[in-house]
């Protein structure tokens, strides 16, 4: 277990930042940002329920809200249980093939970790 994790993501024409960590404190909040605009996720964005799409131009300005019950985590354990119950291989949030995306992601970068 990282303390402290600072990734630097490399996509066909996208870069991304990615920071976690426990037992040190942040602001907490999620800014995801293209060449359009951006979304803000304010703190604590596992909890959110509002984010903003925000422009160069700040009168474009959009709020969205959406009631969740309980945190992300909830949902994936909800998810994961009821794949399990059915006997899919995908399920209503995350098909097979995101799901092994975003494992392939995790894979890669504890490999590249291994030899720095």
């Amino acid at each position: 277990m990282d303390i402290y994790t600072k990734a630097y993501l490399r996509y066909a024409g996208a870069l991304a930042t990615v920071k976690v960590g426990l037992g040190v404190k942040s602001e907490g909040q999620m800014i995801i940002s293209g060449s359009k605009g951006y979304i803000v996720v304010k703190s604590p964005w596992w909890k959110t329920e509002e984010f903003e799409l925000r422009f160069e131009d700040p009168g474009r300005t959009e709020k969205f809200f959406e009631k969740f019950k309980g945190e992300g985590l909830r949902y994936e354990i909800n998810e994961f249980a009821a794949m399990i119950n059915q006997g899919k291989k995908s399920g209503f949030m995350l098909s097979a093939g995101e799901s092994t995306a975003i494992a392939g992601v995790m894979e890669e970068f504890l490999k590249w970790r291994k030899y720095q």
